[in-house]
């Protein structure tokens, strides 16, 4: 089984001030070794029990907190476990 390589786009974070921040994520879940958009993988918010699909294109927008982890999935491969604050840090991730 593949396992899965996400690499995640954000391109836009807004937070307010509160003490668990909210947070709005908009990305593109990709393969890291190919560089293809995956359509409809999900995107689930671990703690909100939250979640959205990507579109065709592999973008997503997702409302969360910042203390979050998302959960990735994609038919064919494994799942991918992320923590909203490594994304605010880290921007693409494989």
């Amino acid at each position: 089984m593949n396992k899965l390589f996400i690499f995640l786009i954000l391109f836009f974070l807004l937070f307010d001030g509160f003490a668990r921040e909210k947070v709005t994520l908009q990305g593109q879940v990709l393969d890291c070794e190919t560089k293809e958009t995956l359509p409809f993988a999900n995107v689930l918010s671990i703690q909100n029990k939250t979640g959205t699909a990507t579109n065709f294109e592999g973008n997503f927008y997702l409302e969360t907190t910042s203390d979050d982890s998302l959960r990735i999935t994609f038919i064919g491969y494994e799942q991918k476990i992320i923590s909203v604050k490594e994304l605010i840090t880290e921007k693409q991730i494989c």
